[in-house]
C-alpha cells in the first residue's frame, strides 16, 4: 500500500474522509494514521471499499484486542463481529426507533473505538451519525461546566452471566436474579467520569464516548 497516496478531508462538525487507499491490500498498514487521525478528529470515513469479513477482521486486530458487546448475535464463522441492520430485528418486520445510544459504555474499561462496515446501503435511510463531545463540552455554559467538572454517571444494567464471561463490569453487583440452573441475571454498575480530559489537545469532551445517533 502507498501511503504517500492518502488522502484526508476534514469534515465538520465531526470526522475526516479517507481517501486513496484500499484496506484489504494490506489490512493493518492504516492502522497508525487511523490512530491518529481518530484521535485528533473522532471519527475517520474510508469510502469506497471492497472489503469482506476477513480483512475487517484483520483491520479492527491491528487496533489490539477486541471487545464483542454482550447481548449481540455473533456472525456465523466470525465471534469477534456482529451484524447490526433494522430489518428482521427483534423477530418483527418493523424497524426499531432507537434515537441515542452509547456503545458498551457500561464496562470499567470502555472499548477505545468502534468499527462499522457497509454491507447493504439502503436508498433512504439507515444512518449512523456520531457526535462531537469535545465540541459538547466546550459549548457548555460555564454554569453548566462547573456542575459537571469532577463528577459521574452510574450505568445500571441487568448482565446474564453465562452471556458476559470475561467482560470487566467492575466489582460493585447491587443485586441478581436467578434465571435457568445455567445462568443468573445481575445488576450491576460502573461508574465513569461525565468530562474526560484528551491528553493531546488537553481539552475535554463530554458525556460518554462514541455516542451515536440512528
Amino acid at each position: 500500500m502507498d501511503l504517500q497516496a492518502v488522502m484526508t478531508e476534514v469534515l465538520d462538525p465531526v470526522g475526516v474522509r479517507v481517501n486513496g487507499a484500499q484496506v484489504a491490500d494490506d489490512p493493518t498498514a492504516l492502522v497508525p494514521l487511523l490512530a491518529q487521525l481518530l484521535a485528533e478528529h473522532g471519527v475517520a470515513v474510508l469510502p469506497g471499499q471492497v472489503l469482506d469479513d476477513p480483512a475487517f477482521l484483520a483491520l479492527l486486530r491491528g487496533f489490539g484486542d477486541l471487545t464483542f458487546t454482550v447481548g449481540e448475535a455473533p456472525l456465523e464463522g466470525y465471534p469477534d463481529l456482529n451484524v447490526i441492520s433494522n430489518v428482521g430485528r427483534w423477530g418483527t418486520a418493523t424497524p426499531p426507533k432507537s434515537s441515542f445510544h452509547v456503545d458498551t459504555s457500561y464496562v470499567s474499561q470502555p472499548p477505545a473505538y468502534t468499527a462499522l462496515r457497509a454491507v447493504t446501503v439502503p436508498a433512504q435511510g439507515g444512518a449512523t451519525q456520531f457526535t462531537n463531545q469535545f465540541r459538547a463540552a466546550a459549548s457548555l455554559p460555564d454554569s453548566l461546566r462547573r456542575r459537571v467538572e469532577g463528577r459521574t454517571i452510574t450505568h445500571v444494567g441487568l448482565v446474564t452471566v453465562a452471556d458476559a464471561e470475561g467482560v470487566d463490569f467492575g466489582a460493585d453487583i447491587i443485586g441478581f436474579t436467578h434465571g435457568s440452573s445455567l445462568e443468573r441475571d445481575e445488576t450491576r454498575y460502573v461508574r465513569q467520569r461525565i468530562a474526560e480530559s484528551r491528553k493531546e489537545k488537553s481539552s475535554k469532551r463530554a458525556l460518554l464516548p462514541r455516542g451515536e445517533e440512528r
